[in-house]
């Protein structure tokens, strides 16, 4: 009988990263279930929640979102329980993995995790909950934080290759299509929304060709609503290497964005809970993972 481990992520970015550590696991005979997105799912993992509702940005939408929310946690929880796994993974997502990491310890099964929560940031206090567990980090800077807390770090390549980042120099604009990239969850994207109609009637008032980037069909579909659906286009479909300038929201995207060489400006329009949060608890003066 084949092995099995409960895989979870909970957004697009870890839906990213997730595709390679479920290859990887069904590679070595493993069966994978869990949470994930189309491309954890492409690489083999059986999801057992729906994952678009999962992907909540802000406190708000947290709250907006707490039945469903639950609904998927306590069905996570209850296999995880059926002692039916031998591992637990645990990508990024930490609203739910640190409840699920607590539950697969008092059960001593084994827990990995990669991307963990972002301690240098806000909460510093979370990383003391990593002691001995075995913990994937991206970024030098993550190592210290969780090294000194008796952690298991390992620093592991980005699949967005973050050594390509161009050293301090700004690259030279290109001709072509300009970006605006509204966010990869839709209370985000619906909150963007009117500063990216704004820029896109400036930027086609300005003879520039612009692009609206949607991360998944659903979202697109929604997007065309409001712009020509010509303009809209899914980010598989896109070669960024190929846009002048963009904007964005913080994330992931900054750092693709960055590795490509496209100019970019961050902004975002988050909801009211989650200002005054980042207001009291943030410690740190950049959001863009490029500046981090």
């Amino acid at each position: 009988m084949s092995k099995k481990c409960l895989v979870v992520a909970g957004e697009p970015s870890g839906d990213l990263i997730g595709q390679f550590v479920v290859q990887s696991l069904v590679d070595l005979g493993w069966k994978v279930e869990g949470s994930g997105g189309p491309l954890m799912q492409n690489a083999g993992l059986h999801p057992l929640v729906d994952f678009e509702p999962l992907a909540v940005s802000g406190v708000g939408d947290v709250l907006g979102g707490a039945v469903g929310l639950g609904r998927s946690l306590r069905r996570l929880q209850r296999a995880l329980d059926s002692g039916q796994y031998q591992a637990l993974f645990c990508i990024d997502y930490p609203g739910f993995n640190l409840r699920l990491m607590a539950r697969a310890q008092a059960q001593n099964l084994p827990v990995y995790w990669l991307a963990p929560p972002q301690a240098w940031a806000w909460k510093a206090g979370r990383a003391q909950l990593f002691h001995q567990v075995p913990v994937g980090v991206f970024f030098e800077f993550e190592k210290a934080i969780y090294a000194q807390e008796g952690a298991l770090v390992s620093q592991v390549a980005h699949p967005l290759r973050p050594s390509r980042l161009p050293s301090g120099q700004n690259p030279t604009p290109k001709p072509g299509r300009w970006g605006i990239f509204l966010g990869s969850r839709a209370p985000q994207v619906r909150r963007n929304l009117a500063w990216g109609l704004r820029t896109a009637q400036l930027w086609e008032s300005q003879g520039k060709e612009v692009v609206i980037v949607a991360p998944n069909p659903h979202l697109q579909r929604y997007l065309q609503r409001y712009f020509a659906p010509s303009l809209v286009q899914l980010r598989s479909a896109i070669n960024l290497s190929q846009l002048a300038a963009a904007f964005c929201p913080p994330g992931t995207i900054t750092l693709d964005l960055a590795c490509h060489g496209v100019p970019f400006a961050v902004l975002n329009r988050v909801d009211w809970l989650t200002y005054f949060a980042g207001k009291k608890h943030l410690r740190l003066p950049y959001l863009a993972l490029p500046s981090l």
